[in-house]
């Protein structure tokens, strides 16, 4: 029989109805209207946790949000089971012929990952990591996940339950979409969870842009990169791209932003792309507007409304995962929470 768990949070009343172990949350959506630009403190990591964290830089991940995971452990011989399964699933596969014409995995190896947590309520990063041949049959790393929960403020798995769940609001993963797929299978049977892939829209990118505009631009920043997908109406031509120095940028955004606030407005985020529009539209009579806002990116990260990221600055790193752990937290409890100040590790 379900049974039902209430969680009461400062934005919204919560009802989480239990059917085995699944959740399915229910909550009415309440509009969140700012954010928090100030950067994560600097904190002292090692040279094992700098790895970690430089790993992450220059590579196309994409973007999932996960559910609780029932029954995860977090432990030697708990990642050694997980190991084994994962490799013989996907040896199965293998033989079904799901990785022709791909890379072909292999050798598959679960671990924890340190250095990717801000605070103390944070669950420590989980790799997934599996070796193989290459489309060049050469013996080659194939395939990366990551579980991460970055600066977690607000848990949805009901107390009396967290002893069964663990919660990794996103996974980063890089590699073929064929083991991809099987490998989200794979955690779907294995932990009773829901893998989703984490698309943004054009509001998302509006906020993610105007963030990382606010962050002071260093020398040889890239610039601001906006890519608008064009109405299928204009023939010959599929997108436009409007690029702006990082440092005009950040002066543009200073015009509608208060120098004394750490705290980003819907108006002003408003603002600052109605700016931009129009500064185009002057020189070259495009409407942005009337059309999709599809990537964008700067020194920090670029991003695509598909779900893709790439990460640049190890400096934002923290930033830019904090952001993705509650938007996906968001999307998993139907609720847009207030954005919280950013908070060290304890």
């Amino acid at each position: 029989m379900a049974s039902r768990n209430s969680l009461q949070t400062p934005e919204c009343q919560t009802t989480y109805t239990r059917i085995g172990s699944c959740f399915a949350p229910r909550a009415t959506p309440k509009s969140c209207n700012i954010a928090r630009i100030a950067p994560i403190l600097s904190r002292q990591v090692s040279g094992e946790e700098e790895e970690n964290i430089k790993a992450l830089l220059n590579k196309t991940w994409h973007v999932f949000g996960l559910s609780p995971l029932y029954n995860f452990e977090r432990k030697s011989s708990a990642f050694q089971r997980y190991s084994k399964s994962l490799s013989s699933a996907l040896e199965a596969e293998s033989h079904k012929g799901c990785f022709v014409d791909n890379d072909v995995p292999g050798s598959v190896e679960i671990g924890g990952i340190r250095g990717l947590t801000v605070n103390i309520g944070d669950q420590n990063a989980v790799g997934i990591f599996v070796r193989g041949k290459n489309r060049k049959a050469e013996d080659a790393m194939v395939y990366t996940a990551l579980f991460c929960c970055v600066n977690l403020q607000f848990c949805p798995i009901p107390k009396d339950l967290q002893a069964s769940f663990k919660y990794f609001p996103i996974m980063l993963a890089s590699g073929p979409v064929a083991i991809m797929n099987s490998i989200n299978n794979w955690l779907e049977s294995q932990f009773d969870c829901r893998v989703t892939k984490l698309k943004f829209s054009s509001n998302d990118l509006l906020w993610m842009a105007s963030l990382w505009s606010a962050y002071t631009p260093v020398p040889k920043s890239r610039p601001l990169e906006l890519v608008y997908a064009v109405p299928q109406e204009c023939e010959g031509l599929s997108k436009i791209t409007y690029r702006m120095a990082a440092a005009d940028a950040k002066r543009l955004l200073d015009i509608v932003h208060p120098d004394d606030s750490d705290e980003l407005t819907e108006e002003e985020v408003q603002a600052y792309f109605d700016a931009l529009e129009s500064h185009l539209c002057y020189m070259f009579h495009a409407k942005l507007g009337t059309m999709y806002l599809r990537t964008v990116g700067n020194s920090i990260a670029y991003v695509s409304t598909d779900g893709k990221i790439k990460l640049f600055s190890m400096d934002y790193v923290f930033n830019v995962l904090a952001h993705l752990t509650q938007l996906s937290v968001e999307r998993f409890t139907g609720t847009s929470l207030q954005t919280l100040p950013f908070s060290q590790n304890e």
